[in-house]
């Protein structure tokens, strides 16, 4: 009895799991991935933020605080080339930013010059 139990156990387990793991099909949309077409076709797309609260404005604003020129490079990684040419992003960001080895990042740190 315990052995099914376990079994059980592990078979909701991996469906879980799996529902976590399914990929998205680039120009498909959510109905593929949800009817698993996903999974058969080898594609996956990064989607891009919903909702995000930041903004390119907002990061390459001169007026925005500091501490929200660091909380951007955090949580909106896309920002960073922003941020970097943004006139008051303050020194330790700006060298932080030059050692992602990120290309748009370095170039908005060169136009800087």
């Amino acid at each position: 009895m315990a052995s099914a139990q376990n079994q059980a156990q592990q078979n909701q387990a991996q469906q879980n799991q799996e529902q976590v793991t399914r990929r998205v099909v680039v120009g498909q949309g959510q109905a593929a991935a949800a009817s698993g077409n996903a999974a058969k076709s080898g594609h996956t797309a990064v989607m891009p933020p919903v909702g995000g609260r930041w903004t390119a404005a907002v990061a390459l604003d001169p007026a925005t605080p500091l501490a929200d020129l660091a909380k951007i490079v955090q949580e909106a990684p896309h920002l960073r080339p922003q941020v970097a040419a943004n006139r008051s992003t303050y020194p330790a960001l700006l060298d932080w930013l030059g050692a992602l080895g990120d290309p748009q990042v370095d170039a908005a740190l060169r136009s800087r010059r």
